[in-house]
């Protein structure tokens, strides 16, 4: 069974994230507004969207999506 790497939080506007890599696609969304639903950045555009990994990949580590981020130019975390 395959299962997505998921992660969620706030940035440091209130706005909160949601993170998914799910068959070799790493995805990127924001909320548009300040709010505690996670749903609000499940349902926005994606900020980033990229196939890094292979098809049927779910797996990656928190310091993988930071690093594919990160040559993009979107920063998570204080520091790189």
């Amino acid at each position: 069974m395959a299962a997505p790497t998921q992660y969620e939080g706030h940035l440091l506007d209130e706005r909160m994230f949601y993170i998914r890599y799910r068959y070799g696609t790493l995805s990127f969304k924001v909320s548009p507004e300040p709010t505690d639903d996670v749903y609000d950045a499940v349902r926005a555009e994606p900020v980033f969207r990229e196939q890094i990994g292979e098809d049927l990949d779910g797996v990656i580590s928190l310091t993988g999506i930071k690093d594919a981020l990160w040559e993009k130019g979107i920063m998570l975390g204080e520091e790189q």
